[in-house]
């Protein structure tokens, strides 16, 4: 199987909004998010370590089973001396809002929990802790979708708000957020985000090559990506049916 390879240090990403990888199936969007992570270096080879001051939600959540809801809350405050959101210099009003939702269950185990209850813990844990990247992984998968505003609105209150005072900007303004997704529709949940938009097209370079044999690299195409404002590429298409532009972006029938 051909792995992807990111060249990160070729990939524009922002700083002042949400960053959402799109790109269908298969096309590597977890292995940028391991890249930056460190997890994967960019010549493909595995790590076995994370960058330092990264915050790194997988698809498989990173939580203690074995714990209560209330246990795995409890351990997270304990990191970094956190004693609540204003801490990490994130919103308290969006991250409790998150929280309450699980109030009920704070007696269950973590392994009992649904995907998407599953998912608002990880998500919650995250936006917790000060870090200078944060990288989630489908954050919005199996969310139904009052439970997905929630978790973007959280994911975006990571970044400086307007009239965000100094303290906050202080600990947001050199932050980066990077989310994959895989729904088109969900994309404007989180504003108008930066787009890093990959496509097999079988365009050379800007950031993506394959690992594999000689032989392999020929019989392939290289992934292509593009980079900007979600609005942006809306209006250069004249689209008034934002899922219909992404998936013709993305090569998607």
């Amino acid at each position: 199987m051909v792995r992807p390879v990111f060249q990160v240090s070729q990939i524009p990403f922002a700083h002042d909004c949400v960053n959402l990888v799109i790109g269908r199936n298969g096309i590597g969007k977890t292995t940028l998010l391991d890249t930056l992570a460190g997890e994967i270096d960019e010549n493909g080879n595995d790590t076995q370590s994370v960058r330092p001051n990264t915050a790194y939600i997988t698809q498989n959540h990173g939580l203690f089973e074995s714990l209560t809801v209330s246990e795995q809350i409890d351990i997270i405050r304990q990191i970094d001396g956190i004693s609540g959101p204003e801490a990490a210099g994130n919103s308290p009003d969006v991250l409790n809002k998150l929280i309450q939702i699980l109030e009920p269950h704070r007696k269950t185990r973590m392994g009992m929990l649904s995907g998407g209850q599953a998912q608002i813990v990880s998500v919650w844990s995250a936006c917790m802790l000060n870090r200078e990247l944060y990288l989630f992984d489908e954050p919005l998968s199996g969310v139904d979708p009052y439970n997905a505003t929630l978790i973007a609105d959280a994911i975006t209150s990571l970044l400086p708000t307007p009239g965000s005072d100094s303290q906050q900007l202080q600990k947001t303004m050199q932050r980066t957020v990077v989310v994959t997704l895989h729904s088109m529709e969900q994309i404007f949940l989180f504003g108008d985000p930066w787009l890093i938009i990959v496509s097999d097209e079988g365009m050379r370079g800007t950031g993506l090559t394959e690992q594999g044999s000689m032989e392999e690299q020929a019989g392939l195409s290289t992934p292509r990506i593009r980079a900007g404002k979600a609005s942006s590429f809306l209006k250069r298409e004249n689209a008034h049916q934002s899922s219909d532009i992404f998936r013709n972006l993305l090569g998607q029938e």
